[in-house]
This record gives structure tokens, sequence and C-alpha cells, in this order.
């Protein structure tokens, strides 16, 4: 029988009161790890998790990682970031704060958890890191409308095969889902369920052979 490498082991979902973060939250507890997510509301409270309730860009990263779940990220075995605001405006649109929240949510923040996190993974020898790019930013590309958010989604293909390299002697692998669009997608396309990204994410953590991987789950979707 194959071992259940999730039991008992402690997940932070940054982004996991709804939408794909929850999903995630589900499986995991499913598996037996303890769960922890975090954001601004959901519309159920299921058992066996737990809520923590914070709207980042109103109490600020610093005090985000510092204070309200400083102490969680510690002793985390389990980090995904499924939290990143969009933003789709051309160039000459995208104000001054927009280019600032789309460059410290999407890009500093995910690497602030990483600093903290890690150094208790490297001690246990053992941690899963999954975060959430954006859709086809495993390279550089041009981008008409989103340039500011994809810019910043781009960076975390870095930061994912940054870890998988350095950290995996430490048995901590860092794979990235690139999805598609969850809802309103352009006319054409289909979009993707937020289960079949959880199950993906999911799949990804299970073994340690998978790191680094930047994984396009978008129907084929092309920019």
């Amino acid at each position: 029988m194959e071992k259940n490498i999730f039991a008992e082991k402690n997940a932070l979902i940054i982004g996991g009161t709804k939408g794909t973060g929850l999903e995630i939250a589900r499986l995991l507890l499913q598996k037996g790890a303890k769960v922890t997510c975090t954001g601004r509301n959901t519309r159920e409270q299921l058992s066996g998790i737990e809520f923590i309730f914070c709207d980042i860009d109103n109490c600020g990263i610093e005090n985000f990682c510092d204070g309200v779940i400083g102490e969680k990220l510690s002793a985390t075995d389990i980090l995904v970031v499924t939290f990143g605001p969009f933003c789709q405006k051309p160039l000459h649109l995208t104000a001054a704060k927009e280019w600032t929240q789309m460059a410290l949510d999407n890009y500093a923040l995910p690497g602030i958890l990483v600093s903290k996190a890690i150094p208790a993974m490297m001690e246990r020898r053992w941690g899963r890191i999954i975060f959430f790019g954006g859709t086809r930013t495993e390279s550089v590309r041009g981008y008409k409308t989103n340039a500011a958010y994809a810019g910043a989604k781009t960076g975390i293909s870095v930061i994912t095969k940054s870890i998988a390299m350095e950290y995996a002697q430490y048995g901590i692998t860092c794979n990235a889902v690139l999805p598609g669009f969850t809802s309103h997608a352009p006319e054409g396309t289909q979009t993707v369920s937020e289960h079949a990204l959880a199950e993906n994410a999911v799949s990804l953590m299970s073994k340690e052979e998978l790191n680094g991987v930047l994984l396009n789950v978008d129907r084929g979707w092309s920019v």
C-alpha cells in the first residue's frame, strides 16, 4: 500500500477560504492533513479546517506574515499560495497603485512566505510548496492588457525553479500550477474547473520526483 505522505502534515493555504484554494483544502483534509486557510471570507465552514480571516491589502503584508500567521509559518509542512489579485489593463492605463499591488501581492508575498517557512522545512527535511502563476507565464511573453499582473506571475516561475534547484536536497519540492480561466473565459475558449486545478496541485505535491514543474492547466490556451 502506498504511504500517505500528507497524514498529520500541517498545511497552510493562502487564499483558501473559497475557490481553488478551498478545493485544495478539501482534498488535503481528506488525505489526513491538518489544514489552515486564510482569506477574507467564506460561504461555508468545513469541519476540520481552521479559517483565519484577514484582508492582506488592508492589514499589510509584513503584519500578515509576522503577526497574523507568524506562528503558523514555522510549523508549515505544506504551503499553498492561491491568493493573487488580477489586473487587466493596458500599460498606459495601469496606475501606480495597481503596479505596486501586482508586485507586492503576486510576487513579493509568495517570496516572503517561502523565506519564512522554508528554514523549518529544511530542519524537518520535508516540505511541499505550490504556487499559482498566471496563464502561460512559464516563459517571458508579451501581453496587451495585463502586463503588470503577468510580469509578477512570470516571476513566480523563477521562484519555483529556484526553490526546486536549491532545496531538493532537503526533501522539499516546489511546483506551480499555471491556470486558465475559471470564470469569464474569453469568447471561443472554455473555463477550467477549480476542482481540476486542485487535483493537479495535490498530484504535484504527491511525488518527490515532481519538482520545479510549471504546469499549464488551461485547455491549450495561447496568448
